[in-house]
């Protein structure tokens, strides 16, 4: 590591003309200032790719990407596909950062291939709200096992925007283009790239969560999702022989498949969009039953084999 390592910060922009300048300046205003800030317009239809261009008058560290609309993965692939820094992070734009925020994570990075700040949550007032508590009690080195581990507990481990990253871990990686919970699908990548990953406890990364937000949407076919990035990741944790992480991953399927059941399956875009999850779970090695409990081993087995009618029972065997 060097002082003038060059530190790549990727800003997916989509109409947020309220919230921009507040996050652009948080970040030129870094005490760490070899920096190149990427805001990727997306498609934005308000001020915002007028706003971008003039922050780029402003400050010479700044480039704009101006795109076609494609989502909050595509905008932050777009910046991936440009960047020049040794290290990289994402910052939200409706969210901004302490002024230390890439220095403690460029310092807490050490020896590892990612560092990993708490998050300040709050909503549109900046009241602050549950979730701000630090995530570990002091600085934290954690193998890859035990950050997916824990991932599973705390949902500030998944997301990508408190993080800082060596550029190598995204050669060949990217955001998937279309689905939301993003950040899951890439979890279990990223993380099989790090050799070690340093958590520290300061709140460096302001979320600002408002009513409209994914987070606070009702359940929908988009958040199956969610259960397409957790087979994901329970295949890896069984490559890996990640026992306990693994069988950790499928509870939480489960759980994640007990919400899709409100949903209507008799739906055809839903009963297809679960089709192709349950095809996906077959990549799963069936030796992935050994890891589980007997239970969770049958609940397993049936979605291998014959996964409509086994969540059927599992419906009903809930209502029992």
């Amino acid at each position: 590591m060097s002082e003038q390592s060059l530190i790549s910060v990727i800003v997916p922009v989509y109409n947020v003309e309220r919230s921009l300048d507040r996050c652009v300046r948080s970040i030129t205003e870094q005490t760490y200032r070899h920096l190149e800030i990427i805001l990727v317009d997306d498609g934005s239809p308000d001020e915002c790719p007028r706003m971008c261009d003039e922050w780029a008058g402003r400050d010479d560290r700044i480039r704009v990407v101006h795109k076609p609309n494609g989502g909050l993965s595509d905008a932050r692939n777009a910046g991936l596909n440009v960047m020049h820094g040794d290290f990289v992070a994402f910052v939200d734009s409706d969210d901004y950062v302490e002024p230390d925020y890439v220095d403690s994570l460029y310092v807490g990075i050490a020896d590892a291939d990612m560092s990993v700040c708490s998050i300040i949550c709050e909503d549109s007032d900046g009241k602050v709200r549950q979730g701000s508590e630090p995530i570990v009690e002091k600085q934290d080195a954690v193998s890859s096992e035990e950050y997916l581990r824990r991932a599973l507990l705390d949902w500030r481990l998944v997301v990508a925007c408190n993080k800082l990253y060596a550029a190598s871990i995204w050669n060949q990686l990217r955001f998937p283009v279309g689905r939301i919970h993003e950040d899951g699908y890439v979890l279990h990548q990223v993380v099989g790239r790090c050799k070690n990953i340093n958590v520290l406890p300061d709140g460096l990364y302001h979320y600002v969560s408002t009513d409209n937000s994914i987070t606070h949407s009702g359940f929908s076919i988009r958040n199956l999702d969610r259960l397409e990035a957790l087979v994901q990741r329970l295949e890896h944790c069984v490559g890996k022989n990640y026992r306990q992480c693994a069988a950790l991953t499928f509870d939480k399927f489960i759980e994640d498949l007990d919400f899709a059941s409100g949903l209507d399956w008799s739906d055809r875009a839903i009963h297809a969009r679960l089709g192709e999850i349950f095809a996906q779970l077959r990549h799963v090695p069936l030796s992935a039953g050994s890891f589980l409990s007997t239970k969770r081993c049958v609940q397993f087995l049936g979605l291998w084999f014959v996964p409509f009618l086994t969540e059927w029972v599992l419906r009903k065997a809930k209502h029992l």
